[in-house]
């Protein structure tokens, strides 16, 4: 089921008729909501430091994002060569977790299930992605992370 705030990550309304339409139901300015927008997706820099230092050079990195194309663009577009594989929910008119995503993600990589790490701040996302035989990490903060990844790789 598709929750009202999720036409703008799915593509169904643009960031512009979006950000419109929560000023005119809220009364505060669309530039505010996008600078707030713009503070609420701070990136983990900590973090793409791992996939850039430790994973890249291994691996074939993807990026699978419920975030609009318009703000992983205006936020996120310096890092996009750490990602082998860019799926963004707006593009492909789908978002986590729905199940059929995460069958794009894995024709994409052209591997089998049980061959993709997932990573995801979401249990219900990861949930899902591990009901098809992905390989799951629950982000909860960098170090824990990075020891259920050593863990993955070292097995």
């Amino acid at each position: 089921m598709i929750n009202k705030l999720d036409v703008l990550d799915i593509g169904d309304m643009s960031e512009g008729e979006f950000v419109q339409e929560i000023s005119a139901r809220s009364g505060v300015q669309p530039e505010q909501i996008l600078i707030d927008a713009n503070k609420f997706a701070a990136l983990n820099t900590e973090l793409l430091t791992i996939i850039k230092e430790d994973l890249k050079p291994s691996y074939k990195i993807g990026l699978l994002t419920n975030a609009h194309e318009t703000l992983i663009n205006r936020i996120f577009s310096e890092y996009f060569s750490l990602f082998d594989i860019l799926l963004i929910s707006s593009k492909l008119h789908l978002i986590k977790p729905n199940k059929e995503i995460f069958e794009v993600a894995i024709k994409e990589a052209g591997v089998n299930s049980n061959e993709i790490l997932f990573v995801d701040d979401s249990e219900r996302n990861v949930d899902m992605a591990k009901s098809i035989g992905i390989q799951t990490i629950l982000f909860t903060d960098n170090e824990s992370f990075r020891n259920k990844l050593n863990l993955i790789i070292s097995s």
